[in-house]
Formats: C-alpha cells, structure tokens, sequence
C-alpha cells in the first residue's frame, strides 16, 4: 500500500487538458492517490475529482481536498479495471474538466 503522487505541471485553458505526471497512473488496491499542483502549472485550483459516468467507485476514501487532493483505493478493487475520472480545475475563476485513467492492478 503506496502513496502514488500525481503532479499537475501544465494546463491548457483552450482545451481543457492537464499536463501531469502520470495522465494514466498504474496502482493497486490500498494505495492512496495524491494530486499535488506545480506553483507553475498554470492551475489556481482543483475543484473536485470525481468518477465519470460508468466508472466503478474504486474509493475507500474519496479524493478530498486538504493540503494536497489524495484518496484511497479501497481493498477488493479487480485488478486489471482503468477507472475513468474527471478533473475539475480553475484558473482565473475559470472552470475546465480534464478526464485522466487510474489503471488499477492485480494485488501482488
């Protein structure tokens, strides 16, 4: 059971898109995903990271803001799944959507 960072380095206000780290992070159930903007990024703030329609629920602790976004993958997950989430992300008070994959692997 990892902490898995995500950087926010870059963002496109035409688009939408992010630029990170890891745009399709491989980790397994227990991990806890964390999403840290760079002071560079051009992103002011994350709003809400949630599911996209169709996705599994893949969280035993729902990414939440506190110093940093993190959630935790809960226990049970099937390994091989890519759950399909959003971004929602400000700049400027400017709001975009950015749809990265978290692919979840078999326990070890």
């Amino acid at each position: 059971m990892a902490t898995r960072p995500i950087s926010v380095t870059g963002s496109n206000t035409s688009t939408g898109e992010l630029d990170l780290d890891f745009p399709n992070l491989e980790a397994f159930s227990g991990d806890t995903i964390l999403w840290k903007i760079h002071p560079k990024s051009g992103v002011d703030s994350i709003e809400i990271i949630r599911e996209k329609t169709g996705s599994d629920d893949i969280w035993s602790t729902r990414p939440q803001n506190g110093n940093h976004w993190n959630g935790k993958i809960k226990d049970g997950v099937r390994g091989n799944y890519e759950y399909n989430y959003e971004i929602a992300w400000k700049k400027d008070d400017q709001q975009y959507l950015f749809d990265p994959i978290i692919s979840v692997n078999p326990s070890l």
